[in-house]
């Protein structure tokens, strides 16, 4: 197993297996569509203003690619939702099984971090915009990602709820009195038009809502059939008086006419307003998101790895094993590409020069 960062230069390496790694993992989860290696690059390539020093933490056995983690530095900037000394993983993949290459994967993303000076750490507030329309938070069906996050020392920061609206209807409710609408057709690029609702009251907005194709995020035939309903908002004043639901229900019809066959959003776990609000319209909720955050504790040194040395006590994979260090920790170890390279073989028993990371993991570097 062996472990590289890479600059966003050499994100073209990356695309073939990354897109086959994202379908594998997205394979069931509802609303979530299956992309070619070409939009995968895309997004890997597309600016994300909040984000600087972009990296991929790639994880390969014999030479091919099994794991990637994408991390980067918050930039400073109003309405950030995390401070700029603040590292993101913006995305982390592997195979279900394959708890090692995670583990490697997210040892080498944190060392990293914090070699260049954040003491934070957040993880998917960043989603790629093929990413089930842009939702930033991970599915729970990636269950096999929340327990290595949770199992490392990271905490949940936030939850949503995915809901779907199956048919483009909602309860029929006379409209507020005293209103006044200004409705913009908008075409993105996806297949059918979206637009933008604003609802005034003796010349004062006091309520908006936006809504886009699915077809704006992905190319898939679902996602260009989806009306996704991208802001809804109401002012404090106003709420109470049904402009939420006059707002919701005019964009809803007005977009139903273009094809549309379903309506979909997502909202906070911890609004039980809007959830409320949503499950009296006919929404369903069909999938919780989270988002992690943990304290890596400071700056490390620019050398981050201490080497130590251990015994192999068991094997867990083929170049994965248990090692005893003489402190009597045990770690798992992965063997390292050079010493395949040089053919040098380990087995039970075998005293070993380990390079530990910042979880139980470490990299063996030598056999003594």
């Amino acid at each position: 197993m062996q472990i590289d960062i890479y600059t966003l230069a050499h994100a073209g390496e990356l695309a073939l297996v990354g897109a086959q790694l994202y379908n594998q993992q997205i394979e069931g989860i509802p609303f979530c569509y299956p992309i070619d290696p070409a939009q995968f690059l895309a997004a890997l390539e597309q600016p994300c203003r909040d984000l600087a020093d972009e990296r991929l933490v790639i994880c390969s056995v014999s030479g091919q690619i099994v794991g990637y983690a994408h991390v980067a530095r918050q930039v400073a900037r109003q309405n950030a939702p995390l401070d700029p000394e603040t590292g993101q993983i913006r995305s982390l993949l592997y195979a279900r099984g394959q708890r090692p290459v995670g583990q490697a994967l997210l040892a080498a993303a944190e060392t990293h971090l914090r070699t260049e000076g954040l003491a934070r750490l957040g993880a998917f507030y960043y989603a790629y915009p093929f990413h089930r329309f842009g939702a930033p938070c991970q599915s729970e069906q990636l269950n096999h990602i929340r327990a290595l996050l949770q199992g490392c020392g990271y905490s949940m920061a936030d939850g949503w709820l995915f809901l779907v609206l199956e048919s483009m209807e909602g309860p029929a409710k006379q409209p507020p009195p005293g209103l006044e609408m200004e409705w913009t057709s908008v075409q993105g690029s996806g297949k059918r038009p979206g637009g933008s609702l604003r609802v005034y009251r003796q010349g004062r907005e006091i309520g908006h809502c936006e809504a886009g194709c699915g077809g704006d995020f992905c190319v898939h035939p679902d996602a260009q059939e989806s009306l996704f309903i991208r802001h809804i908002g109401v002012e404090e004043e106003a709420m109470g008086q049904g402009i939420g639901h006059f707002l919701l229900q005019q964009v809803v019809a007005r977009s139903a006419p273009e094809g549309y066959r379903r309506c979909l959003l997502y909202t906070n776990l911890a609004n039980a307003r809007a959830q409320s609000f949503y499950a009296h319209w006919g929404f369903r909720v069909v999938d919780s998101m989270y988002r992690f955050g943990r304290d890596l504790g400071g700056k490390l040194d620019a050398v981050p790895h201490r080497r130590l040395s251990g015994t192999i006590v068991a094997p867990k994979a083929d170049g994965i094993y248990q090692i005893e260090l003489t402190d009597g920790r045990q770690i798992t170890g992965f063997k390292s590409e050079a010493m395949g390279q040089f053919g040098i073989v380990v087995g039970v028993g075998d005293k070993v020069v380990v390079e530990q990371f910042e979880t139980s993991v470490g990299r063996i570097v030598w056999r003594e």
